[in-house]
């Protein structure tokens, strides 16, 4: 199985981090390590934080960017796992999340899984519906599929080292700001089929009003930056990392061609 490495990005979260670290700190599968990359926070997290002892819990400073790109991927550099599972600092997991996963990568030979999430009501912390339907997606997706819809909750990914290194981490294009993690799916897709529990495994904290991504109100607009940047990378890495970048691509093309923008 290897080392497991935990990403949590966070930006004055003093409010709700704790609960996040909590519901790792208490999985079957134990992780290797649990890195807090901070944003420039300004509300006491980091005091809070440090005021956890347990020696799994590593602090990693940085200035505010705004970009949740770049505290994760100053994670992804620094982590000692085989393995990395990434949670938002106001989500938290189900106890056995960890230990679901690798039994599915096990069974699905696959190298990242992803899982359905509870939808919380910001006012009452209660859990509203899922996130996606029980039809929705399949147990193992590939590009094509991804392509289409993004069926991957960051807070639900869990995916080998070598592979987020391999695809370049997180675009930290201004552009892509809060569709990064997308981007990066997409380009990991091209390298490994997904794995899928349809049973919820994490809790997704739903706040519109502080989420960064009430900036994409135009989903179009919003797929044709996320594929101008794969197309970009494809034609990038094609010679060196993908040995089906000239599928993908002609699929890609094919699926802009298709687009009305």
């Amino acid at each position: 199985m290897g080392k497991i490495s935990i990403i949590i990005p966070t930006y004055n979260r003093k409010a709700k981090i704790i609960r996040a670290i909590d519901s790792v700190l208490s999985q079957t599968v134990k992780p290797h390590e649990i890195l807090i990359c901070d944003d420039g926070s300004t509300d006491g997290t980091e005091v809070l934080v440090r005021q956890i002892r347990n020696t799994r819990i590593r602090w990693v400073p940085g200035k505010h960017t705004g970009l949740p790109a770049v505290p994760r991927n100053r994670g992804v550099q620094l982590a000692k796992g085989d393995w990395i599972a990434f949670l938002d600092s106001d989500d938290w997991w189900e106890k056995n999340k960890l230990e679901k996963q690798f039994q599915l990568i096990k069974k699905l030979q696959v190298k990242a899984v992803c899982s359905n999430a509870y939808i919380v009501n910001p006012h009452s912390d209660k859990k509203e519906r899922l996130y996606f339907s029980k039809t929705d997606v399949k147990n193992v997706f590939g590009f094509n599929e991804l392509l289409t819809t993004n069926y991957v909750i960051c807070s639900s990914f869990l995916v080998e080292k070598r592979l987020v290194i391999e695809c370049g981490m997180f675009p930290e294009e201004p552009t892509l700001k809060a569709i990064e993690d997308y981007a990066l799916w997409l380009r990991i897709s091209t390298k490994t089929k997904i794995g899928y529990s349809k049973t919820p495994l994490v809790h997704y904290f739903n706040n519109p009003d502080n989420s960064i991504r009430t900036v994409w109100q135009n989903v179009t607009l919003q797929k044709k930056v996320i594929l101008r940047n794969l197309y970009a990378w494809l034609i990038g890495n094609s010679n060196k990392n993908n040995r089906n970048a000239l599928f993908i691509i002609k699929t890609l093309v094919r699926y802009i061609e298709n687009m009305v923008f």
